[in-house]
C-alpha cells in the first residue's frame, strides 16, 4: 500500500502451475478481472537481504484511479514529499520501504533499461552498473544515505502516462527497505527534482 492514495492491494505471486502474469488480469480469488492484483515476477523474493523485487501492476485511469496509478504523482515533488514511503503488510508486522527512484522506459528504444531481468544486487559490480542505469534516469534526487547493494530492493513497474497505449510504455518506482531509525521524512525534506533525467527516445525529440 501507498498510504493516502488508493493503491491498498493484495501482492500475488503465481504459482508454478499458473502463467508468471497470471494476476494481471486475475483478482485475489483467480477470477477475471481487468484491472488485475499486483504481483511479484517468478524470480522475487521479497525481504531478500540484496533481492530486488520486481512487481507489476496496472495503471488504471478507466473513471476512478486504480492499482499502481498513483505512482506517476512522483514526477511532483509535493507529492514524494507527501508520500516518500511504500508499506508492505505481512502477518509479521508492517515494513516500510523509502522511495527512492521514479522512471520511466520505453522498452523498444535501442538501449533500453532491462530493468525487471535483475532481481539479485548482492554483486557489487552488478549493483553499481544497475543503480548507475537507475540514478541517471531518476526524476528523485538525493544525497543522503545512499543505497548499498546490501539493501533490500522494490522495483515497481507499470505502464506510463507519457507514451499512453504504446504498449512498450513503463513508469517505474524503486524503494528500498528502511533501516532501523531512518527518517523518512528527513529523507523527503533532502529530495529534489532532477532538471534532466534522461528519458525515452520519443520523449526526448
Amino acid at each position: 500500500r501507498l498510504p493516502g492514495t488508493v493503491l491498498d492491494h493484495p501482492l500475488m505471486q503465481s504459482s508454478a502451475a499458473e502463467a508468471e502474469e497470471f494476476y494481471l488480469y486475475h483478482d485475489l480469488l483467480k477470477r477475471y478481472n481487468a484491472h488485475g492484483t499486483p504481483f511479484l515476477s517468478k524470480d522475487s523474493v521479497l525481504f531478500k537481504e540484496g533481492g530486488n523485487s520486481i512487481l507489476y501492476g496496472h495503471n488504471i485511469r478507466i473513471g476512478t484511479q486504480d492499482v499502481f496509478a498513483p505512482f506517476s504523482g512522483y514526477e511532483r515533488l509535493d507529492f514524494y514529499r507527501e508520500h516518500p514511503a511504500l508499506e508492505i503488510v505481512t502477518n509479521e508486522g508492517t515494513f516500510s520501504f523509502l522511495v527512492i527512484a521514479y522512471y520511466l522506459v520505453d522498452t523498444s528504444d535501442e538501449d533500453a533499461f532491462v530493468y525487471w531481468e535483475t532481481t539479485d544486487l548482492t554483486d557489487p559490480a552488478v549493483f553499481e552498473e544497475y543503480m548507475r542505469r537507475v540514478e541517471e534516469r531518476n526524476w528523485l534526487v538525493n544525497p543522503t544515505n545512499r543505497p548499498v547493494c546490501s539493501d533490500t530492493f522494490l522495483t515497481l513497474s507499470s505502464c506510463s502516462v507519457e507514451l499512453a497505449r504504446s504498449g512498450t510504455n513503463r513508469m517505474v518506482v524503486m524503494a528500498r527497505r528502511c533501516r532501523d531509525g531512518e527518517n523518512i521524512a528527513d529523507y523527503a525534506a533532502h529530495t529534489s527534482m532532477n532538471p534532466s533525467p534522461k528519458l525515452p527516445a520519443r520523449l526526448s525529440e
